[in-house]
């Protein structure tokens, strides 16, 4: 099996039959960096002081920011690399909005990422 993270800024989850052509083509998701996938649940909110306020600073804080916060500063592209390198993916696949303008900005540096880094050879794009 072909071990793969999905990266994108999908605001639903994945449509099943995406995650079903994966499968049949003998790939796992092993991570994801889905905007709607563990990029909304796997930063925690403080629990202490205003709950809004602890609502709104985990929001604003996360890392990497999505990509439609304007945040130039931060590589998206070193942050999939290094979800790809702690998982030992093999592969990325990447769904974008076609007018989704905040990611496809940064879809290039990903690519271009990726094409360079040491031994890895699999990179799939999807526009839906």
């Amino acid at each position: 099996m072909i071990r793969v993270i999905l990266v994108g800024g999908l605001c639903q989850t994945v449509h099943p039959s995406i995650l079903d052509l994966i499968e049949e083509l003998d790939m796992v998701v092993i991570d994801d960096d889905i905007y709607m996938g563990s990029r909304y649940f796997a930063n925690d909110a403080e629990v202490s002081g205003h709950p809004i306020e602890s609502l709104a600073d985990r929001y604003l804080k996360r890392v990497p920011t999505c990509p439609t916060k304007g945040d130039w500063e931060t590589s998206w592209a070193d942050y999939v690399i290094g979800m790809v390198n702690r998982n030992q993916a093999q592969g990325i696949i990447t769904l974008l909005i076609r007018f989704c303008l905040p990611h496809l900005c940064y879809y290039p540096d990903v690519k271009r990422e990726w094409f360079f880094a040491p031994g890895h050879c699999y990179q799939a794009g999807s526009f839906i």
